[in-house]
């Protein structure tokens, strides 16, 4: 290459940075599957609980009472009837937590199956425009 010569790299070609429209369909159906999923296995499970006799020993007593509102609420024209029908859900407390417990679970599940799944068939890890992994044997140092 000359000193007054241009060199210019060749490009290659850009991918596509656009994510395939059926993985946004896969991502809302499990948005809307798994809570409603993570509620369904809290009602059998606080049901296998109260049944077996677990409330109290290995749960908590205050998770199956019947939720109650504040008196500033109770005493409010325009709140209570916000929150009134919640006071007709039995094991409100109970209900709540398992069902964020659950639903953590879920997605923590799903998040490692769709990781591993993305490893094996997911898009190579380097590109043809990376270097190749350094070969570095290092040797302990020893004093």
């Amino acid at each position: 290459m000359g000193k007054y010569q241009k060199y210019q790299k060749s490009t290659p070609k850009p991918r596509p940075e656009e994510v395939h429209p059926i993985w946004r369909g896969i991502g809302c159906f499990i948005g809307i599957l798994v809570p409603l999923l993570s509620y369904g296995l809290a009602v059998i499970f606080i049901d296998i609980a109260l049944n077996e006799g677990w409330a109290g020993t290995y749960i908590p007593h205050w998770m199956f009472n019947t939720p109650f509102l504040p008196r500033s609420i109770t005493s409010s024209r325009y709140l209570y009837p916000i929150f009134f029908p919640l006071l007709k859900i039995k094991h409100l407390y109970g209900l709540a937590i398992f069902t964020i417990l659950f639903s953590i679970i879920l997605y923590g599940f799903l998040s490692l199956l769709y990781a591993i799944l993305y490893r094996f068939i997911g898009p190579s890890r380097y590109s043809p425009i990376d270097a190749p992994p350094p070969n570095i044997k290092v040797k302990r140092y020893k004093r």
